[in-house]
Parts: structure tokens; sequence; C-alpha cells
């Protein structure tokens, strides 16, 4: 990552050298994990000028307490619950029923990290990654009247990031995860199962859940029933890897003047925008950036 963005630093030949050089010291000192800490300080040792002063800055960054607690544990704690499902909604194949119901279910499961034993093990963590880099975990200087940020009454470090860091930042995902997963957009996405090659997966009931959800868009909802037999005639003879397997594909078969509701489907669907989880957006818009 750090040599992917040295362009920041605005090193010369003989400081890329230096970061590469230290790259390969540290990865045969430990097989695990790259220090990034140890090759920004070399930096800042051993360069000049506007260099040394960005390596300085990312160094103190890595170094505050805050930043190991929130960026390093806390985060990877509660975003590596979304791994899965990340990775799910980008494939192209994505089944976005499946991937609506695996977003209440995580959901729920980060409600339930929301108590103090689950942060006291990611507080262990943070500790002993400090104790590594020798870094006191000691909160930054608190005052009486505070209006820039959170300033509990609380007796420990523990006790004032778990408040102001984890609940917060847990609260934050939760809420993002309700506002990108709506109940009613998940009923929209069983249109999926009008793709030919998921026409297997339509039954009555779905059927008439999308004549409940779009009616209100369709052209002729008195045909409807007799537009999906049809449709699923259409394709029944041909072999499965022939099927149309997206809504693209399948939009080009739907023709305006012989399927014009399973259409209209089609192209909401298409327009209709990819829910994601954007996990950089989440953790700047946390910082309020």
């Amino acid at each position: 990552m750090l040599l992917n963005n040295c362009e920041s630093f605005e090193f010369n030949n003989e400081y890329f050298e230096l970061l590469k050089n230290s790259n390969k010291e540290l990865v045969e000192e430990d097989k695990v994990s790259f220090s990034i800490q140890n090759a920004v300080s070399k930096i800042e040792n051993k360069s000049s000028g506007e260099a040394k002063s960005k390596a300085g800055g990312h160094r103190r960054l890595l170094d505050d307490p805050e930043f190991i607690v929130l960026a390093l544990c806390v985060t990877q704690f509660v975003l590596s619950y979304l791994n899965c499902l990340t990775k799910s909604l980008q494939n192209k194949d994505c089944d976005m029923v499946l991937a609506y119901d695996d977003a209440a279910n995580t959901l729920k499961t980060l409600r339930q990290l929301r108590t103090d034993e689950h942060f006291r093990k990611v507080y262990k963590r943070a500790q002993a990654i400090a104790a590594k880099q020798e870094i006191p975990l000691v909160p930054r200087r608190r005052t009486g009247r505070q209006v820039h940020r959170d300033n509990p009454t609380v007796d420990s470090a523990e006790q004032l990031w778990r408040t102001t860091i984890y609940f917060a930042f847990l609260d934050h995902v939760c809420t993002e995860m309700e506002r990108r997963f709506p109940h009613d957009q998940r009923q929209m996405m069983l249109g999926q199962n009008l793709v030919p090659s998921k026409l297997a997966n339509l039954n009555d009931t779905i059927q008439d859940e999308l004549l409940q959800v779009y009616s209100p868009d369709l052209p002729d909802v008195n045909t409807w029933e007799q537009e999906v037999t049809r449709w699923k005639v259409k394709f029944s003879d041909i072999p499965k890897a022939k099927l149309p397997g997206t809504l693209k594909s399948s939009l080009k078969q739907a023709h305006q003047d012989f399927y014009p509701n399973i259409r209209r489907i089609f192209v909401l669907l298409l327009t209709m925008p990819v829910t994601s989880v954007s996990l950089k957006k989440m953790f700047y818009h946390f910082y309020g950036t």
C-alpha cells in the first residue's frame, strides 16, 4: 500500500530505493506482516524537506492511540462481518434476493456486537499492538467544556473509546445497512427470477409478490399471468447452458409488443442503483470529512 502511494511523498530515486530496501528487510524479519510504521520512520530519519515532513505526519498518525483503536482494531473487527456480503455484491451473477437476506442477517449480527464483552476483546488486541510498538494507549487531553469531540464522563481509556469509537462506529454501520438494504427494495429484487436461467425459482408466490410490488408501473396488469406463462414456455426447450443469465441479455428477449410487463420489470431493475457497502465512504463519513 505504501509503495503504491509513494508519489504523495515526492521521493527522489534515493528515497524510493530506501523504501524498497526497508520493505525487504522487514519482510525477512516478519513473514506475516510488513511494518509500515518502521518503514515510514526510516524515511523520516534519512530524508529531508517535504519528504521528511510528510513521512513524519504519517508516522505521527500511526502512533496515535485512537488510530490504533479505531482504524486498526475497531474497523477491522466490525467490517470483517461485511466481507462475504461485499464480495457477493461484486459478482456479476449475484443473487440480490439472497444478498438482501444476508444483509438482514448481518445487520442482526452487528447489533448483537454492541456489548462491553465484544469491545473488551477488541481493546485487548489494541493493547497488544500498542505494546509491540511501545505506544501508550492514552486518550487525548480532555477538558471540562469540549465541543469538537465527544467528552463523556468515564473512568478509563477503555470506557472512553468503547463509547466514542466502538459504539459510535457500530451504530453508524448499522444505520447505513438499514438505509442501503430497505425491505421494500428486497421485494423488487425478486424480479431477477424472471431471468430465463432462474425461471425454475419463479413459483406462484413470487409471481404474486412481483405483481403486487410492480403493479403501479406495469403497462397491462390484466395480462400478467398469461404473459409470465408464455415467457416460461418460450425458454422451456432451450438447454440451461444457453439460457440468458443476465438482466441485459434477458431484456433483449423481452420484446415490447409481446412481453411489455416483463420488459418493464427488467428496465426498472437495470436502472435501479446496485446496493453496495462502501467501506471507504463509511469510514470517512464517520469522521465527518
